[in-house]
């Protein structure tokens, strides 16, 4: 994925701002799956879980599917209706919530390991940055789907994804 960016204030798009997180989102579900049996699948040396596995394999091509929608949903958005203004998804509130998405996720460009299964430590400081930027991304993807009365389950996946990267 392209280095996840915040525009400066003059040019900051509240539209464009969302629709970045949503594929900074999917980019962090793509990364643990890949890595997930280190990641997720397994804690304090017991083997991978299958069970498990065919679950979060199932539930993430559900979670991929409500991020398209909620990236098209965000395309046709009016940002000056009155759910969007309440929850602060535009302006400095919204790109403070975005520049703490991306220290975050800065992170965790920092703390990727090398793909040597050997080097324990630095999966688990890896494990932390994903956990704090899916955290950083709670507020945002809340209060957007709050104000676009759509169904929380992406929500609810990606924290279930934080509770298992806390293991």
């Amino acid at each position: 994925m392209d280095e996840f960016e915040v525009a400066p204030p003059e040019g900051f798009d509240s539209r464009l701002a969302l629709t970045r997180m949503l594929a900074l989102l999917r980019h962090l579900i793509d990364m643990i799956a890949e890595f997930r049996e280190t990641l997720i699948l397994t804690s304090g040396g017991d083997p991978a879980d299958p069970v498990l596995d065919d679950a979060f394999l199932a539930a993430r091509s559900l979670a991929l599917e409500d991020v398209d929608a909620l990236i098209a949903l965000v395309d046709a958005a009016d940002f000056t209706a009155p759910a969007m203004v309440e929850h602060r998804l535009q302006g400095e509130a919204l790109r403070f919530k975005m520049l703490a998405i991306l220290a975050a996720y800065r992170l965790v460009v920092a703390a990727q390991p090398s793909r040597n299964p050997g080097m324990s430590r630095g999966w688990s400081l890896y494990r932390r940055a994903l956990r704090g930027t899916l955290a950083a991304i709670d507020g945002p993807l809340e209060s957007l789907t709050a104000a676009l009365g759509v169904k929380q389950g992406l929500v609810e996946f990606k924290k279930a994804l934080e509770v298992l990267l806390d293991l």
